[in-house]
């Protein structure tokens, strides 16, 4: 009768291994259950009845498994975008203050005020003392060396990110 059951649990299952587990597992229930055990059909019928329903459960259990398994793997997944972006955006900060550290002394300073504290020309020629045009002049210039400088060093976020690993 062992044999016969296996392959009933075989045809849901298509896993021979999981099957036995399955049809051992129908014979401990009906062992443990013992004399308390009422079957109103044929003994036969109710071990392929009980060999079926506990197949079915066990493909039930296996799918809330796989489940469970893809949103795991999903949240690790997406903690790890986050740790990559991270390290990206902390390269990228790394690399652009390397790029103004390049910069002369006062077109840092000029570009700082733009960019850190967000002055407009105006008021930052107004708080360095010097024409407008001064101001464009120094942006520009910051401007292009540091593209310059990206351009020069694109591999830089990539080798920091590898070794960060």
């Amino acid at each position: 009768m062992y044999v016969p059951l296996v392959n009933h649990s075989n045809k849901f299952l298509k896993d021979v291994e999981a099957a036995r587990e399955v049809v051992q597992a129908t014979f401990v229930h009906l062992l443990e259950k013992g004399d308390s055990l009422q079957i109103k059909t044929s003994a036969e019928a109710y071990l392929y009845t009980a060999v079926r329903n506990r197949s079915l459960n066990y493909l039930k259990a296996q799918m809330r498994h796989m489940e469970r398994q893809g949103e795991l793997h999903e949240n690790y997944t997406a903690i790890q975008d986050l740790n990559i972006q991270g390290v990206e955006s902390a390269d990228l900060a790394h690399i652009l203050d390397l790029a103004i550290a390049s910069l002369s002394k006062k077109t840092q300073v000029v570009f700082r005020l733009s960019r850190d504290e967000s002055l407009n020309y105006k008021e930052i020629s107004e708080q360095l003392g010097i024409s407008v045009k001064t101001v464009e002049f120094h942006i520009s210039s910051a401007l292009k060396t540091i593209r310059a400088f990206l351009e020069k060093h694109w591999y830089l976020p990539v080798i920091l990110m590898l070794l960060s690993f």
